[in-house]
């Protein structure tokens, strides 16, 4: 029998091909299938193109995930495809799963590993951690996160039911996939002395940044979009 394949959780990062990191580029170069997630109606796979603009020798194979945030259908969608990285590693074969961002930060990844945990209890696993979105995003606008001893949070915005207690007391909040709820958040702060930035497709061709309220409101909505919150500069940067 073959011996099982080590599993890969790599963080491929936003969107720029160019912002994996070396031990990224290793694995993904030296595994023997590259697993990527597509949406069921979606035009691009991010993590895909990502994994495409490389000259990797691995055989790729895409596993469709919906955007559900929880339910019968996305624990089924997690135990089908659970189950087709599975066989893989059973023959033998050493694969990556590619995630956007990085793979411990809200990502389809932890749900894989976990169902892959208990497929394969002794499954090797091993995770390289990718640079998020409002990690980049910040980079490309010169935007600081938190400095000295701010707080910075981190809150999935995709619903009006989104946790928003205790964010007057944070000194920066990140709020992810705003495509249901900018203006709501812009409307939220309106009347806060704050510095924003909002940015949509962060690293891809067609990214956008804005620090104006009026502008963010005229913007499309995004699904991969974000809006950051912190306070009004003070002193020197």
């Amino acid at each position: 029998m073959s011996e099982t394949g080590i599993f890969y959780g790599v963080g491929v990062g936003p969107g720029d091909s160019e912002l994996l990191t070396l031990k990224a580029f290793r694995i993904l170069n030296a595994v023997d299938v590259i697993f990527h997630v597509v949406g069921p109606n979606s035009p691009r796979s991010v993590s895909g193109a990502i994994v495409e603009s490389h000259d990797f020798p691995a055989e790729r194979i895409p596993l469709t995930f919906s955007m559900l945030r929880g339910g019968a259908e996305r624990d089924e969608q997690v135990r089908r495809n659970a189950n087709t990285v599975a066989k893989a590693l059973s023959a033998g074969r050493d694969c990556a799963f590619a995630t956007i961002g990085d793979p411990m930060v809200y990502s389809t990844y932890i749900y894989i590993s976990r169902e892959l945990k208990r497929i394969i209890p002794e499954l090797r696993i091993d995770t390289v951690p990718g640079i998020t979105s409002f990690q980049a995003a910040a980079a490309a606008a010169n935007f600081p996160l938190v400095e000295d001893k701010e707080i910075l949070r981190v809150v999935p915005a995709s619903s009006s039911d989104m946790p928003r207690e205790g964010a007057e007391g944070c000194e920066t909040t990140v709020f992810l996939k705003t495509f249901k709820t900018k203006n709501a958040l812009l409307d939220e702060f309106a009347d806060v002395e704050r510095e924003l930035l909002y940015a949509t497709h962060v690293g891809l061709d067609d990214e956008a940044f804005s620090s104006d309220p009026d502008e963010i409101r005229s913007m499309d909505d995004e699904y991969l979009s974000l809006l950051i919150v912190r306070p009004s500069s003070k002193g020197l940067r």
